[in-house]
């Protein structure tokens, strides 16, 4: 697979495990969380994909019950700190996710 597959791949990985919990926001997460990769990087000893990918979680905004009313104050406030980074390490032989860190 290509660098461009690979990306599609783990955002589509990224996307799937981070709304588990809450399967119906699963359309909404890649452009409502700022997700973004973050960095690519092909293993040739593993024959694997490392794809960096950050976005915000909804709990990290202030999104949360209980604390709703925070949100539209930390919608206004930078997000600086609060973005989560993943590592997506894809084989490039079958194509799977091999691990989420």
């Amino acid at each position: 697979m290509d660098v461009k597959e690979a990306a599609k791949r783990a955002a589509a990985y990224t996307a799937d495990i981070e709304t588990v919990m809450d399967p119906k926001s699963l359309s909404e997460f890649l452009s409502k969380s700022g997700f973004a990769i973050e960095s690519t990087h092909f293993d040739d000893a593993y024959n694997r994909w490392e794809i960096g990918v950050g976005f915000v979680r909804e709990f990290d905004r202030g999104g949360i019950d209980g604390i709703a009313s925070l949100s539209s104050v930390w919608d206004r406030m930078p997000l600086q700190g609060t973005r989560t980074y993943k590592t997506v390490t894809i084989s490039d032989e079958s194509g799977d996710v091999v691990s989420y860190e």
